[in-house]
């Protein structure tokens, strides 16, 4: 009687194990992942990477209209994300020595260079150094000369400081709005 109760007990014992290891494989291969395997963003492995790399676009004209230099690029997805490590853009505008110069400590490259995203201690200053904004974050387009946050920014020039949440910069005319 008792090893009957005892083959019932291993018998019960063994179905909801059965059960629970259905269920598990049920939910996770219906999925078509498992959660060990799931990659995370930061065990992505890049399409490509650069180190120092330095790139140089110009107009159709062939005048230089920006430079990228940064110590690391990783490029992912097919060249629709590159992330940069210590990027700064050298922004030209027809003339042999840039006219704004933009740091930071990271950035990201979307759409083909179209938009850039820095992020931590980015700064934008022009060559005589006269005009300064500091911000901890700033999204660069390029090829349209346009600088813009919503985050607090410090602006430096000789007339004084200012600070502002959100600016919207046209380096070309170098204009700036506060928002």
């Amino acid at each position: 009687m008792t090893l009957l109760r005892h083959k019932q007990k291993s018998s019960l014992i063994s179905i909801v194990a059965l059960a629970l290891l259905l269920g598990f494989l049920w939910v996770y291969v219906d999925k078509d992942t498992t959660p060990i395997l799931e990659k995370t963003p930061s065990q992505e492995v890049p399409d490509f990477f650069m180190r120092n790399m330095r790139t140089l676009n110009c107009d159709q004209t062939g005048q230089l209209e920006q430079v990228l230099t940064a110590n690391k690029l990783d490029s992912y997805s097919k060249g629709k994300r590159s992330d940069l490590k210590s990027p700064a853009i050298d922004l030209y505008h027809q003339q042999k020595e840039p006219t704004w110069q933009i740091t930071a400590k990271s950035g990201i490259v979307r759409n083909q260079g179209k938009r850039v995203d820095l992020n931590k201690n980015v700064v934008i200053h022009n060559t005589d150094s006269s005009y300064q904004l500091k911000a901890e974050e700033l999204t660069v387009y390029p090829k349209k000369n346009i600088a813009e946050n919503n985050s607090l920014t410090t602006i430096l020039s000789p007339q004084g400081t200012t600070t502002a949440v959100g600016i919207k910069t046209n380096l070309k005319q170098e204009h700036t709005i506060l928002k």
